[in-house]
């Protein structure tokens, strides 16, 4: 059953690769463009702002930059469409900033109710038949697996199973959906941005409910069968 293992952390959003300005990317920009109320802005915890990197986050989202890509996240479900809109916002003000790919992510932590669950889970996707002829105790470290979302315009999905670093004993998903915007780089960049705009439109919900009914089915696959 699903909730053999506990959800503890999950954060979702996006990743914008591209050629980045980290030192724009302050509280009160944000503010200043209507991105974010000026509550918002004075409240935000900053931890850099340098030319190789910012970050800061508000009560609802985290926000990093460094000089080759954005990463806009929640771990509030709540907020995904805010979240959505705030990109959108973010994307429109970078109407003349070169992009390269656009990347829906998902990476949560589960902790597992026993050892035994935990090994289980291990063994299903990673099976020890084969590697214990050449390995004393082999257990899975990372398993990657690469796919595609039925309907999605995307240049596929990337789910990776690891250990928890964060719950032991827990196990860790990552899902990633990229969308590769290489084939426009000869197009006026205002036409990206408007592509990108698009993309996050129409995929954007999919994505989620994607990745909520894959991590349950990740889940499940390796519970016990009654």
């Amino acid at each position: 059953m699903a909730d053999l293992f506990t959800q503890e952390v999950e954060e979702t959003g996006f990743v914008v690769t591209g050629e980045m300005v980290p030192t724009i990317f302050q509280p009160f920009w944000f503010a200043r463009n209507n991105l974010i109320r000026d509550e918002e802005a004075d409240k935000a915890t900053v931890t850099v702002i340098h030319k190789q990197g910012a970050s800061f986050s508000t009560d609802w989202f985290t926000f990093v930059a460094t000089t080759d890509r954005i990463v806009l996240t929640t771990e509030d479900p709540s907020k995904f469409l805010p979240l959505r809109d705030l990109l959108s916002g973010i994307l429109n003000l970078l109407e003349h900033t070169p992009i390269r790919a656009l990347g829906f992510n998902t990476d949560a932590h589960y902790s597992a109710p026993t050892e035994e669950a935990w090994h289980r889970l291990g063994d299903y996707y990673a099976p020890k038949v084969g590697w214990e002829r050449v390995l004393v105790k082999p257990g899975m470290l990372d398993v990657l697996v690469k796919g595609t979302r039925e309907g999605s315009k995307s240049a596929g999905v990337h789910i990776r199973i690891e250990p928890s670093v964060k719950f032991s004993p827990g196990v860790y998903f990552s899902i990633n959906e990229h969308f590769d915007l290489v084939d426009l780089a000869a197009r006026r960049q205002r036409l990206v941005v408007t592509e990108l705009l698009y993309l996050i439109e129409e995929e954007w919900d999919g994505f989620v409910k994607y990745k909520s009914r894959a991590l349950d089915q990740l889940i499940q696959n390796a519970s016990p069968k009654s």
